[in-house]
C-alpha cells in the first residue's frame, strides 16, 4: 500500500503528465475536495457517461498515471471507503492504462460543455 508521502512525491516529481482516470459513479464531497477543485492547477476535466464506454476496456480501478511510467491505483471498498493504494510500474500494465484513458479521453466531453442526463 502506498502511503500520502509516495503520491505526493510522484504528483510533483512528474515530468510531463499526471493523468487521474476515476471510474466510480459517486465520490464522497467533503471542504477538502471543494478546497482542492477551487485551485487552478492547469487541469482539463472531462466526463464519459457509462453508456458511452461499454467498447472500452477499461481497469477496474480508479488511477493516476504519471509520465507514462507508474499507476498509482486506489482501492474501494463496496461502501465507497478507500482501502489503499498500489502502486504499479510494469510496463504492459502502464500501458494498458495509458490506452485506457486516451480511450475514455477521446469519447468525453469537456466539462464546460457537458450535461449529466
Amino acid at each position: 500500500m502506498a502511503t500520502e508521502s509516495i503520491f505526493e512525491d510522484l504528483f510533483r516529481s512528474a515530468q510531463h503528465s499526471a493523468y487521474h482516470l476515476e471510474m466510480r459513479d459517486a465520490y464522497g464531497l467533503d471542504d477538502d475536495y471543494r478546497e482542492w477543485t477551487d485551485i487552478k492547477a492547469g487541469e482539463d476535466v472531462r466526463w464519459l457517461p457509462r453508456r458511452q464506454a461499454s467498447g472500452l476496456a477499461l481497469p477496474g480501478n480508479d488511477f493516476w498515471l504519471f509520465d507514462g511510467t507508474s499507476v498509482l491505483f486506489n482501492h474501494f471498498a463496496g461502501d465507497g471507503e478507500m482501502t489503499g493504494e498500489e502502486l504499479v510500474t510494469a510496463p504492459a500494465t502502464v500501458e494498458l492504462c495509458a490506452s485506457a484513458f486516451a480511450a475514455v479521453w477521446a469519447r468525453a466531453t469537456p466539462h464546460e460543455g457537458y450535461r449529466p442526463v
